[in-house]
C-alpha cells in the first residue's frame, strides 16, 4: 500500500534511497519548523534548544541523549537555512496531501471504511497545519480532506485529547 507508506513517511521523515527508505531523526522537527513563518523560526528554534537544555539539567544521567537532541536541533536550524530543503519539504507535504485526497475520494478513512492507525498518524499533521494558520492552503483547498478533518474533529477521542491539551 503505497498510500500507507507515504503517510508513515511524513512522520518518520524518511527519504527514498536506492535501497528502499531510510530515517532521519529530526525529520518531524524539519516539517514543523519549515512551516513556521520565517520571522518566528528563530524564536521557536531557541525555545526548543532551551527546553532540551532544561531537561538536561533536570536529568544529568540522560545528558548524552540530550546532547544528541541538541545537535539535532542545531542541524535542523542549518537545514532550514537551505531553500532547497524547504522546497522539498513543502513538495513532500503537497504530494502526501494530494495522495490523501485521492484515497479519501474512495473510502471514508485512510485505510478503508474504519478508523485505523493510519488516521491516527495523519491527525497531528492536520492539527499542525491548523495551528500554523495554513488550513486554507493545505486542508480547505482539498474538499475530501476538509470533510475528513471535520469528521475527525467530531470524534469523542479527538475532543477529549484537545480538551486535555487546553489545560496545558
Amino acid at each position: 500500500m503505497l498510500f500507507l507508506r507515504s503517510t508513515h513517511l511524513l512522520f518518520l521523515a524518511v527519504e527514498k534511497s536506492l535501497n528502499g527508505y531510510r530515517r532521519y531523526k529530526s525529520g518531524t522537527l524539519n516539517f514543523s519548523l519549515s512551516h513556521v513563518p520565517e520571522k518566528y523560526r528563530l524564536f521557536v528554534s531557541k525555545f526548543i534548544r532551551r527546553v532540551i537544555i532544561a531537561r538536561m539539567a533536570e536529568s544529568p544521567d540522560l545528558a548524552s541523549a540530550y546532547h544528541s537532541k541538541l545537535r539535532d536541533a542545531y542541524d535542523t536550524e542549518d537545514k532550514l537555512r537551505n531553500l532547497d530543503v524547504l522546497k522539498r519539504s513543502k513538495e513532500h507535504l503537497v504530494r502526501l496531501l494530494d495522495e490523501v485526497e485521492t484515497k479519501l475520494s474512495e473510502t471514508a478513512y485512510l485505510a478503508g471504511e474504519e478508523f485505523t492507525m493510519a488516521d491516527v498518524m495523519l491527525i497531528p499533521v492536520l492539527a499542525r497545519l491548523v495551528l500554523l494558520n495554513l488550513e486554507d492552503e493545505y486542508i480547505g483547498s482539498r474538499p475530501k480532506i476538509a470533510e475528513y478533518w471535520n469528521v475527525i474533529q467530531q470524534r469523542p477521542s479527538y475532543k477529549k485529547v484537545k480538551s486535555m491539551l487546553k489545560r496545558y
